[in-house]
């Protein structure tokens, strides 16, 4: 007589069970859908088309669970920008702490700012950007969220120019604002149809010069 053989992995209970997402883990999915979906949509269709319906629908979440997270959609937004300047930063941060000589530092921090011509989170923080301008809220939001990565770029900053003379520093300084309107220019360029790979060659061009 065969004896039949149960597969399987036990449990206290004799059964095999999945652990279920805590209140808290099913949250924090909730949020990363909204903001990934937000970042689509600021990519896709701008500012004014990134509506909290439309966050929604490409969410795929109930309203009331999107308003939990985000009770108005200038937090919302100011959720999104902290967490794409906060990449933006670890990049940069990444590139000065590998580099041993200042030149070197300045080069490996070039590399990560073509890098972010035309990308779809680089236009998204963008469009918040812009619409800073004529929204008082999202302003208020958006700087509050900021200013923290704003002292720690000035420190990054700080450290390329060390060892410089003063002349030298200030250069750098009007090098790096010059810099960062180049990958803007470009980015609104290759969102609005241009070619993405003449816009990394025009940078390529600039960075020789």
């Amino acid at each position: 007589m065969k004896k039949t053989v149960k597969t399987g992995t036990a449990t206290a209970s004799g059964t095999a069970r999945a652990r279920r997402p805590t209140q808290a883990e099913r949250s924090q999915a909730t949020r990363e859908r909204v903001i990934a979906a937000a970042i689509a949509l600021l990519h896709k269709e701008g500012y004014s088309g990134a509506t909290t319906l439309a966050i929604r629908r490409e969410a795929d979440v109930s309203m009331g669970a999107l308003q939990h997270q985000f009770p108005t959609k200038a937090e919302l937004m100011a959720a999104v920008q902290e967490r794409l300047a906060g990449d933006r930063f670890a990049q940069f941060e990444r590139a000065s702490r590998s580099a041993t000589t200042p030149l070197e530092r300045i080069d490996r921090m070039l590399d990560v700012a073509g890098a972010l011509i035309g990308t779809p989170l680089f236009a998204a923080s963008m469009e918040i950007q812009l619409a800073r301008r004529a929204d008082k809220e999202l302003d208020e939001a958006v700087t509050r969220v900021l200013e923290p990565f704003k002292e720690g770029f000035r420190a990054l900053m700080r450290d390329v120019v060390v060892g410089f003379d003063r002349e030298t520093a200030l250069k750098v300084a009007q090098l790096q604002l010059l810099g960062a309107s180049m990958i803007r220019g470009l980015t609104i360029d290759v969102v609005t149809g241009g070619e993405p790979a003449a816009a990394r060659a025009a940078f390529a061009l600039w960075r020789d010069i």
